[in-house]
């Protein structure tokens, strides 16, 4: 009993060692082989939920707990900066912050606890029915079904309930081999290749194990666990389908505007810092962050530039009737603005969620009833260049900036993202967007153009690849050049773009359907 209570311990550690390691994996830190940390993470659960599916008496609870534990603990630490925004910011007491982070991580989880309780629900009865035939199931059934068990719990989290995509495993990739399959698959579908291979892995170790009395030969799993992530820590990229279409000077402006005193007193000055780099401007093109003017204002006559071959991108809050928007404007000398209001808005930031007035009430965070805007007004067209604009962390939803790809003619030629992330102090959120965007750019083969409050600020190739950047907490200027890119959408476009995620729900549903059938046919064989 002793000796059971004891191994039961031991494999909760290791879901937890397993749920820090993919944790550090979405941290985005720079020099780290997150790609390969996240695939061991995967390997390390896959093979905690194969010892649920061979030797737990109640294996759907074992394994939904081993889920629940392993995305409560990765997503707790993973968005730590969220208490943050809560206890400095909205003033709400350190308790209360502390289990809210947790609650929502612990929320959040539920989708990875049913995910592996189905997982080893299924894979328990493949399991019987071997012991019962003699004979083994092809191992691609584990494969793909962990591939799609953990997909499906990516894809829900990502967009049920408005979504909430960050430290998705597939952004560790960004660096590794998995992220040449980027313009094909997206970042879910390496996340999903991810799982499949690193449950390959653990059914590899698992048979080395049972199949060998010899103590090298039943630990040789984990030398090809080693040697795989090895060999995906080496950095490939997809083939570059796109062409030259001029390149850009910029000036990318970062304010470093704390946000306890955004919307205070320092506000006028600290706008006036950003039109005076804009009157000293020598680019072509001079884009703030997100609400570098913090107040509505309709004005825009000082935010315009000086030179009839320039242009500005500010974001602002704008206003028609009563209805109130998250904005920015692209201003011309003699031209009418250009707007682009915010799409995917943020719950509790800018708008408040049914039935949760009573959690933002708790905060003193000044917050919008913002509406949302067009994704079809997304495109400003100036200098032979077509840029696409999405503000804060709408660049995480790469499915809808896929919906930009849809006219040959009209691809944008350059992503613009404006972000305000001082919400959440100088933490790994910083780098975790940094991340994001990056891994946009390899799906789309565009460049993107980032010009944030806090960082980090930088201009990125069609690779991935950041080509400059400031450090961040930093008010600075960054002067650089970007080079617009043309050409046909990517295959990821091209299908996300028109029908969504769709495409992968469906992948998973088709697993899911073929594994029952499989596993239907076998009973009737055997009865």
């Amino acid at each position: 009993m002793v000796q059971s209570q004891s191994k039961r311990s031991l494999t909760m550690w290791l879901v937890v060692l397993a749920a820090l390691l993919h944790a550090l994996s979405t941290a985005g830190l720079a020099n780290l082989p997150s790609g390969s940390i996240q695939w061991l993470s995967l390997f390390l659960f896959s093979i905690q939920l194969l010892h649920s599916v061979e030797h737990s008496k109640r294996c759907l609870w074992s394994g939904f707990f081993k889920g629940w534990l392993f995305g409560t603990v990765s997503l707790a630490v993973s968005t730590n900066w969220l208490y943050i925004s809560m206890h400095q910011y909205g003033h709400m007491p350190a308790w209360m912050s502390l289990c809210a982070v947790i609650g929502l991580a612990a929320g959040l989880s539920l989708y990875d606890a049913v995910a592996a309780a189905i997982f080893v629900g299924i894979a328990r009865q493949f399991a019987k029915m071997e012991k019962i035939r003699d004979r083994n199931f092809p191992n691609a059934v584990y494969y793909l079904l962990f591939a799609a068990c953990w997909c499906a719990a990516d894809l829900a989290r990502g967009q049920w309930f408005t979504g909430f995509p960050w430290a998705v495993g597939g952004y560790a990739h960004v660096d590794s081999a998995f992220a040449l399959l980027a313009p094909w698959v997206g970042v879910y579908g390496i996340g999903m290749v991810s799982a499949g291979t690193a449950m390959a892995a653990a059914r590899l170790h698992y048979h080395l194990r049972q199949a060998s009395i010899l103590p090298v030969i039943q630990h040789a799993g984990w030398l090809f666990a080693l040697l795989f992530m090895f060999a995906i820590n080496v950095p490939l990229r997809a083939p570059d389908s796109t062409r030259f279409n001029g390149l850009v000077s910029l000036t990318l402006l970062q304010g470093n505007v704390k946000q306890d005193e955004k919307f205070g007193a320092h506000a006028l000055q600290d706008a006036n810092w950003y039109q005076q780099q804009i009157l000293q401007a020598q680019s072509g093109l001079v884009i703030t962050p997100e609400t570098a003017q913090a107040y509505i204002d309709q004005s825009v006559e000082s935010w315009l530039p000086v030179r009839a071959d320039q242009a500005v991108l500010v974001g602002m809050p704008w206003q028609e009737g009563n209805q109130f928007s998250n904005s920015a404007l692209a201003l011309e000398l003699n031209e009418p603005p250009f707007k682009y209001s915010k799409v995917h808005l943020v719950p509790f930031g800018e708008f408040v969620p049914a039935m949760f007035k009573w959690f933002v009430d708790l905060m003193t965070i000044p917050m919008g009833e913002f509406t949302s805007g067009s994704r079809q007004h997304a495109i400003w067209t100036w200098q032979g260049q077509r840029w696409a604009i999405n503000i804060c962390y709408e660049d995480l939803f790469g499915e809808e900036l896929a919906q930009l790809f849809q006219s040959p003619e009209g691809n944008p030629t350059v992503l613009v993202n404006m972000s305000n992330i001082a919400w959440f102090g100088n933490t790994i959120s910083h780098d975790q967007h940094l991340e994001i965007s990056r891994m946009r750019a390899i799906e789309l083969q565009r460049p993107v153009v980032r010009s944030t409050n806090t960082g980090v600020t930088a201009v990125i190739d069609q690779n991935g690849k950041v080509l400059s950047q400031l450090p961040v907490w930093q008010r600075g200027v960054l002067n650089a050049q970007v080079e617009g890119r043309d050409g046909p959408a990517t295959i990821y476009a091209q299908w996300a773009g028109q029908y969504g995620l769709l495409p992968l729900w469906l992948g998973c549903l088709l697993i899911f359907a073929l594994m029952s059938s499989l596993l239907l046919k076998q009973r009737r064989k055997d009865s």
